[in-house]
């Protein structure tokens, strides 16, 4: 049997290399095609501006860099409605809001439960959804800065104790 010669796809492509980590998430602005955000596990948020024709070399110097989590970062999530608001979750139990024009963290939900593998903006963007791994579904209001409900969403293989 001929063994199969695999091509190894990054030899030829241009890749964006900025972070002291792997990159575990990314999400395009809606309001810039542009505009991209990736979270690494170095626990950072970097945004580059990708030129109209794409990325056409290594890419290793991001426009802006947001710090604030501790550990590594989970999920991120641009806001629906809002222009350079993006949501991120990370290792060290918190949610923070981020306003990227001013490269600042304007809120943050600290002390979860449990770390998430699931992080939305409602459509209007009203509140943040958040997906333990748990189990538990909890809505955040950013403009009351609480929970506002948490609940079970199944009991998977192993029933849990309550």
């Amino acid at each position: 049997m001929k063994a199969y010669q695999y091509k190894r796809l990054d030899a030829d492509l241009p890749l964006i290399r900025g972070h002291g980590g792997p990159i575990v998430d990314f999400d395009f602005s809606p309001f810039n095609d542009n505009l991209l955000a990736t979270a690494s596990e170095d626990g950072t948020v970097k945004l580059w501006n990708i030129p109209e024709e794409g990325v056409t070399k290594d890419v290793l110097t991001s426009d802006a860099e947001l710090r604030g989590h501790s550990k590594k970062l989970i999920l991120q999530r641009f806001h629906p409605s809002a222009d350079y608001t993006l949501a991120t979750s990370g290792l060290d139990s918190s949610v923070r809001v981020w306003d990227i024009e001013q490269q600042q963290n304007v809120l943050t939900f600290e002390g979860l439960k449990t770390t998430s593998n699931g992080l939305e903006w409602s459509h209007n963007g009203s509140l943040i959804g958040l997906m333990g791994k748990d189990k538990y579904l909890s809505w955040f209001d950013p403009r009351t800065q609480t929970e506002c409900a948490r609940v079970l969403t199944h009991e998977g293989a192993r029933p849990q104790k309550l």
